[in-house]
């Protein structure tokens, strides 16, 4: 959906779409968390080997997932495989402090989904 140029801002925007009774499109209704970057540094130190289509070690089955270089690195992934990054998250030696901040980013994340389908 094209916005005119009054609102090149996507917030005012998706501000607009919403008291027009529309929904945004998905592009513009992704919103970053305060949790977002921790929690995407967490991710990449234990997951880009594979999930990071810059490195040379990247897997393609694993890039299928999700992969790091993307600015909404969980948009592919369904509701069912996002608590997944946790369950690896716990088999690593991630800090109880870390995985507690993953798990409310995904929270986050499911709750934002959840939302924007009704």
């Amino acid at each position: 959906m094209k916005m005119p140029k009054q609102f090149s801002s996507p917030s005012a925007a998706v501000v607009l779409l919403v008291l027009l009774g529309m929904s945004p499109p998905a592009a513009v209704k992704a919103k970053s968390t305060p949790l977002e970057p921790a929690v995407r540094k967490l991710v990449e130190d234990n997951c880009g080997r594979c999930h990071n289509s810059t490195r040379e070690t990247a897997k393609p089955a694993a890039l299928k997932v999700f992969d790091l270089k993307e600015a909404d690195w969980t948009a592919s992934m369904s509701d069912a495989r996002l608590p997944i990054v946790i369950q690896r998250l716990k088999s690593g030696d991630v800090a109880p402090e870390k995985l507690r901040q993953a798990e409310e980013f995904i929270k986050g994340k499911l709750e934002e989904r959840a939302t924007r389908k009704h």
